[in-house]
């Protein structure tokens, strides 16, 4: 049962997060500057779609991997980290999409990597979250 909430709560967060940084806003001319590098410089991560339970469960780990990294500079006020967290956070609503359609049938391996990889995403928020 502590599993599937884990895993509940991991979609969830992805989903959030996509959905909090889906408005648009007006960008100062530095805010458009600071997009056009983060463009260039930012990895490639999945678009989600995947074929497979495994190919999803690689993309899923690969924009974690991708997206942990970008958060981090986010919460220390990296504004062209924002941008590309947002561009992440695209992706982890796709890939949502794919857990929906996926997770059912996952087998005890890929269900434990699955969880693995969001515990390692949830570990990572826990410890950008302040202190109370």
């Amino acid at each position: 049962m502590k599993k599937i909430s884990m895993i509940l709560f991991a979609v969830a967060m992805m989903v959030s997060f996509a959905a909090c940084n889906s408005t648009k806003k007006e960008e100062t001319p530095a805010q458009d500057e600071a997009k056009q590098e983060v463009k260039e410089e930012a990895p490639a991560a999945p678009a989600g779609e995947a074929a497979n339970a495994d190919e999803f469960i690689a993309n899923y780990e690969k924009l974690m991997n991708d997206m942990i990294p970008v958060m981090e500079k986010v919460a220390k006020g990296d504004a062209a980290a924002t941008q590309e967290y947002a561009k992440y956070s695209e992706q982890a609503q796709k890939i949502a999409a794919d857990a929906q359609k996926f997770m059912p049938n996952f087998t005890p391996e890929q269900m434990k990597k699955f969880q693995e990889i969001g515990q390692k995403y949830a570990e990572a928020v826990q410890k950008m979250t302040p202190k109370q």
